[in-house]
């Protein structure tokens, strides 16, 4: 799956959208939710930082216990 994240000028996530879907609805839901803890390198314009979007895969292992 992939997900689209508009990253702030601080790093944090402002909004985040799924932009491939896994096919499960509870797992797209679980990488958006931990996507909101994440912090990412904003992007640099003219040495400052401004705001933009980043597409990040996320990838689920399953393992039956």
């Amino acid at each position: 799956m992939v997900l689209l994240v508009l990253v702030g000028v601080d790093g944090a996530p402002k909004d985040i959208q799924v932009d491939q879907s896994s096919g499960f609805r509870e797992l797209d839901k679980a990488a958006q939710d931990a996507a909101r803890n994440w912090r990412f390198n904003p992007g640099k314009r003219g040495g400052q930082a401004v705001e933009g979007y980043a597409r990040v895969p996320v990838t689920f292992n399953l393992n039956q216990l």
